[in-house]
């Protein structure tokens, strides 16, 4: 039996300003008929949230915030383990919330990376553009955005975000 929900807050670092920037993941077990983003039928998965909190100055998606900002914040891990959580929270944060399937997501991922500016305004619109453009609005009768898809959370990722917060 899988472990149902795990969550836990940690004090990552500080700003430039020595504001506190705090991190939280959350692991949940859902119990849903649902597909994964391989068109494969799935009914138990765990699920990965992660958001962070700068103190008096934003909170949410902050992941893109620290990145940019990896060798100014002062950090209480390794910064290789800070870019390993970003690498996690990037690739897994709302894993069941997948507009694409593998082959739809991974022909996006290279567009995206090199012309993010066409996706602030309408993302949808131009992964689906994108997507006909290659033939890969439809992959094997799923249409893009038309479920959500499970990318499931492999255990190596499970243990990999319990090390980073337990301090392991």
């Amino acid at each position: 039996m899988k472990e149902e929900s795990w969550e836990k807050t940690i004090l990552l670092g500080n700003d430039t300003e020595k504001n506190d920037i705090f991190i939280t993941a959350n692991i949940k077990l859902r119990n849903k008929n649902r597909l994964t983003w391989r068109l494969e039928p799935i009914s138990e998965f765990l699920t990965l949230s992660v958001v962070g909190e700068i103190k008096t100055v934003c909170a949410g998606q902050i992941n893109n915030t620290i990145l940019e900002n990896i060798d100014n914040f002062k950090f209480y891990l390794p910064q290789e383990k800070v870019l390993d959580l970003l690498e996690i929270w990037e690739e897994y944060h709302l894993n069941d919330m997948q507009a694409g399937t593998m082959r739809q997501q991974f022909a996006l991922k290279p567009f995206q990376r090199k012309y993010p500016e066409n996706f602030k305004n309408d993302w949808y619109g131009t992964c689906c553009k994108y997507l006909k453009r290659m033939g890969l609005y439809e992959d094997r009768g799923y249409k893009f955005g038309s479920l959500w898809l499970v990318k499931p959370l492999p255990e190596s990722i499970i243990r990999e975000i319990k090390i980073i917060f337990n301090g392991n």
